[in-house]
């Protein structure tokens, strides 16, 4: 017997085992949906309360202002502690009129999108916040979701030490099944999570900050948008 024939038998015999897999129960996913909706809140305002929550469990920040014009006298007021004069940032509608203000009190933007690709990395890796616009936030494990067909560019989002993200106020989602059922499907293809700060003790158990991410990362919501 060749051995492509003893191959062959061997899968002919093992077709005839009955699969020792648990049969998939199909209706899992409505029943795991059942139980998640038991527990979340219904308006927005306790959603942004449980992110928040969640958030703060993993040393991130977060603050809510009326007016764009509060969020960027707060977002100033950081950066002039910090003691930093330059932002990168990256293409964004509901950023626009934040980093107008943030100019006029001094700050340089970095527009990353701008910058070509070979310079990109080199230039956002060099500056010390950045300035972004996440799609989504997500209530229950106070996390962020980046699409990069809204975003264009991956670099201001774990390059700089202090990330800043502006989120619109109903931009919060309950969870990640919400996410799906209210992303559109191609933008899923291309996107990414953000949950709190950079820190990982995987060597030696020794703390690391930023390893693959930022440092310090703060949400503000502006409650008008």
């Amino acid at each position: 017997m060749s051995s492509k024939e003893k191959i062959l038998g061997r899968i002919s015999e093992a077709l005839k085992i009955k699969s020792q897999l648990r049969i998939i129960d199909n209706s899992a996913d409505e029943k795991i949906k059942s139980s998640l909706k038991s527990v979340t809140p219904e308006k927005l305002t306790d959603l942004w309360s449980q992110f928040k929550a969640e958030l703060e469990k993993i040393a991130g920040e977060y603050y809510s202002f009326n007016t764009e014009e509060a969020a960027a006298e707060f977002i100033s007021g950081v950066l002039a502690e910090l003691k930093i004069d330059t932002v990168s940032s990256h293409s964004s509608e509901m950023l626009a009129a934040v980093k107008e203000r943030i100019k006029e009190k001094g700050i340089k933007i970095s527009d990353a999108c701008s910058l070509e690709a070979g310079a990109r990395k080199q230039v956002t890796a060099g500056i010390n916040a950045s300035l972004v616009s996440p799609s989504f936030a997500v209530a229950d494990i106070g996390q962020l979701v980046f699409m990069m067909d809204d975003a264009e560019t991956s670099y201001p989002y774990f390059l700089c030490d202090n990330t800043i993200a502006v989120v619109k106020n109903e931009n919060i989602i309950a969870n990640q099944f919400e996410l799906f059922e209210k992303a559109e499907v191609e933008k899923t293809k291309n996107m990414f999570f953000v949950t709190g700060p950079s820190r990982t003790a995987d060597i030696e158990k020794v703390l690391v900050l930023g390893a693959h991410g930022p440092r310090r990362l703060i949400v503000i919501n502006i409650l008008n948008k």
